[in-house]
Formats: C-alpha cells, structure tokens, sequence
C-alpha cells in the first residue's frame, strides 16, 4: 500500500488523475481495476473514480509496489484466454472466439463468458469505464454456440452496433460455418437436411432426422 497526501496543486482534482500523475508507469487498467475491487480510499472511506480531492485529503491505493511502478501485469490485456483478436477499430471488435466458451450467461455458466472477457479486455485497454453511467457497454452483434469456435463480431457503440445487426438482417453481412468430418463423403456435394429439438428442462438442443 501507498499513500498521498493532497497538496494544494492538487486541490479540486478527481482522485484518479491525481493517481495517474504520481504514478504514471502504472497501467490505467490496473488502477480501474483497484477502484471496481474498492482498494483506493480517502481519508479511510472507499471512493469512486471521479471523487474530488482537497489540501490535506489522504488517499491510500492498495496495489502492489511492482504494478505501481509499472511493471508486467500476469494478466496482460494482450494475453487472452478463450478469445483471440482478429480486428479492431474505434467502433468494432471482431475475435475467435475459442470452443467451450458460452458467448453469454447461461444455466450453466455465468462467468467467464465471451462478453465478460471482451469486457475485460476493453477494461485493461482504458476504451471502457463501467463506473461511468454514460459508457456503452461492448454488445454482442450476434451469437455462437458454446460448442462452436469461429469469428464474433461486438460493437463498441450504440451506432456500430445497429449498422450490424442491420446489416445482417439485409444479408449483406452473412455466417459460414466449416465442418470437419472423418472418412470419404459419397458425393462431391450434397444438401444434409436436419431438425433441432430443444429441451427446455434442460436447456439444450438436439439433431432429429425427423421433424416433431
């Protein structure tokens, strides 16, 4: 743990630019990070980002020495688990997303999902604030089954996120799944016609030859 003590040339300033000037080899995301987990106070009292300072106000950063002063993080925001970043811009992200990885929330997992690793992503960048009410929250633009690795595209604002969907609706943008199958297929092409039966008890789908 380190400490400041507010001198007047600090005075009226939010805590977090007066943390990003007397540390400024940290990485934003890790000082973000100790804001969300409630390790940055005030005169003993937990504090928001955006909280004003004044002369004499103590504020107390619990973070390690070694991330303070800038060091390597484990937790590199380059160094993804369960996704890889394929493109990206101001306004879009598009990543493979790797097999076993719910997209979003389900029954059977509610962590550690796509969404909440993208976000996170997105944390560690300093491109999103969750503590800022106005902050658009990275959006799925369409879904993946958990089972099923392949490209994932998410918006980073409201407008990007609509000009996709829109786009999708119209075909203009459209998916293509690949299958790899074992042995030798009997004709060079082929249409291979199936139905899905939903559980609903146990929210899962099934492949039927026939149709019920």
């Amino acid at each position: 743990m380190r400490s400041i003590t507010i001198l007047e040339y600090h005075a009226n300033k939010r805590v977090d630019k007066v943390i990003r000037e007397s540390f400024p080899a940290m990485p934003v995301s890790a000082m973000y990070k100790a804001f969300r987990k409630r390790d940055i106070k005030v005169n003993g009292a937990r504090v928001k980002d955006d909280h004003i300072v004044m002369p004499g106000d103590k504020v107390e950063i619990y973070i390690v020495d070694s991330i303070l002063d800038g060091k390597p993080m484990e937790d590199d925001y380059r160094l993804n688990k369960g996704f890889s970043v394929v493109y990206e811009d101001s306004n879009l992200l598009i990543v493979n997303k790797e097999q076993g990885i719910p997209v979003h929330p389900d029954r059977e997992q509610s962590t550690n999902t796509l969404i909440d690793l993208v976000t996170d992503y997105l944390i560690k960048k300093g491109e999103f604030n969750p503590d800022k009410t106005s902050a658009f929250p990275p959006s799925l633009c369409h879904r993946l089954d958990r089972n099923t690795g392949g490209l994932v595209m998410i918006a980073k604002n409201e407008n990007s996120l609509k000009a996709v969907i829109d786009k999708m609706d119209s075909n203009e943008i459209k998916k293509y799944y690949q299958c790899l199958v074992k042995g030798k297929m009997p004709k060079q092409s082929d249409v291979l016609k199936a139905y899905l039966i939903k559980d609903e008890r146990k929210s899962r789908v099934f492949i039927s030859d026939k149709k019920i």
